[in-house]
């Protein structure tokens, strides 16, 4: 099953007043299913560091709202479900009030299509509308409804389901990162776009055996195949640091700082091959 779990990273940025401590989960998410754990970017996170970079608000960069009409088949419905989780999280950095309650209304809508509905309760709408211009707050309330949204994926015949739901998050928020880095090239960018490569190979094991469930798994799966022979020329470097001891807690930390490098053909192609796909599953 699918189990989104914090890693173990604390949030220290400042919460709304209502919220007590054990409801504030962590900024990344690691996802499990069938034994395969793997970090995908959760809202928290993913704008985490666009917001440090100080970017400009482009709307443009979103699926549209009205696209939610066309998507029929169960397929599209969860994979942008996880599209447009990522976008609500990218339009909160800028206090864009009309815009989130438009791509949570339709969050809502979507997940009461496909059996979700449970997640964005009253209560759940009412914390996003009092909590609309709160940065921060807002954001808690979508990773930890995310959260909640996948421990409903629980028996076998919704693995797939919760795996689309990932593949839509993933693919979305590559796509942006890549595109605010064609438009104002930024090293920080860079990287976080490089790290996608520790979950695209599981994301595809994981969709690997719904291939011949219809035509829209085969060209999703065949576009992740693409972008991940891309993905191939990341390399990594993993300097460890000295394991710094506690004796009083009997614990020992063990660290390490790692240097990424992606080359500008590689970087290109990653960028040319998400647009294509991204503009496939969002029509």
């Amino acid at each position: 099953m699918v189990s989104l779990i914090a890693c173990n990273e604390s949030v220290k940025d400042k919460k709304d007043a209502s919220f007590s401590s054990s409801e504030i989960d962590n900024k990344s998410l690691t996802g499990m299913i069938d034994g395969k754990i793997f970090c995908i970017p959760s809202p928290y996170e993913f704008v985490f560091h666009i917001r440090s970079l100080k970017i400009p608000y482009n709307p443009s960069l979103l699926n549209p709202v009205g696209n939610s009409s066309l998507y029929e088949s169960s397929f599209k419905k969860n994979i942008n479900f996880g599209v447009y989780g990522i976008d609500l999280a990218y339009i909160s950095i800028y206090e864009q009030t009309s815009d989130a309650l438009n791509y949570f209304s339709t969050l809502k809508s979507i997940s009461q299509q496909i059996d979700l509905g449970e997640v964005f309760d009253v209560d759940v709408m009412e914390r996003i509308e009092n909590n609309m211009n709160t940065q921060d707050s807002l954001l808690i309330i979508l990773t930890n409804t995310y959260k909640q949204a996948d421990k409903t994926l629980k028996n076998e015949k919704q693995k797939n389901e919760a795996a689309l739901i990932v593949a839509g998050s993933w693919i979305e928020s590559l796509y942006i990162l890549t595109q605010i880095n064609k438009e104002k090239p930024n090293k920080i960018i860079e990287k976080r776009i490089a790290e996608h490569k520790f979950s695209a190979d599981n994301l595809l094991s994981l969709l690997r055996p719904y291939y011949d469930n219809s035509e829209e798994y085969k060209y999703l799966i065949d576009g992740l195949v693409n972008i991940c022979y891309q993905f191939d020329g990341v390399s990594f470097e993993y300097t460890y640091k000295k394991p710094i001891t506690y004796p009083d807690l009997k614990k020992t930390l063990i660290s390490s700082e790692t240097q990424i490098a992606i080359y500008p053909e590689h970087l290109k192609n990653i960028s040319e091959q998400i647009v294509i796909l991204r503009n496939k599953i969002i029509k």
